[in-house]
């Protein structure tokens, strides 16, 4: 609940989850044991609102990053199964999650992001378009 954001308590239970995360996500981004993890972040990150802003740019560029390789492995994969484009899901989520708990300071962290922030609204539209069903 909204107790699991207050004051530094993020501080001591986020850093190990993003350490986790990132570690599983380089290895493997479609790793299916990342699911409930990414899904957990997404839930956190709204929960936090802005505590989790100390968090926010990490979570971002790897949710980011996850959409886009899956993205590419999608690409290059013959009729792949829908359930592929599970971590591009909760990747989603997860910008979402981010989108809620930091309300309008989000296109702040985009903007913020040298990775991606040039090109989000485009990744954006190309997730709205996707084909795939499910």
């Amino acid at each position: 609940g909204p107790v699991t954001g207050e004051n530094d308590l993020p501080k001591i239970y986020v850093p190990p989850l993003l350490m986790l995360w990132n570690s599983i996500s380089r290895q493997d981004p479609t790793n299916r044991i990342l699911l409930p993890l990414m899904e957990s972040l997404g839930i956190i990150a709204a929960a936090c609102a802005m505590n989790y802003q100390p968090f926010a740019l990490e979570t971002f560029e790897t949710s980011m990053c996850i959409i886009e390789q899956v993205q590419l492995i999608l690409a290059t994969t013959e009729d792949p199964a829908k359930e592929e484009a599970d971590p591009i899901i909760c990747a989603t989520d997860i910008l979402d999650g981010l989108c809620e708990g930091l309300g309008p300071n989000f296109a702040s962290l985009v903007q913020s992001s040298t990775r991606y922030g040039q090109h989000f609204i485009s990744v954006l539209h190309a997730l709205c378009s996707h084909q795939m069903p499910g």
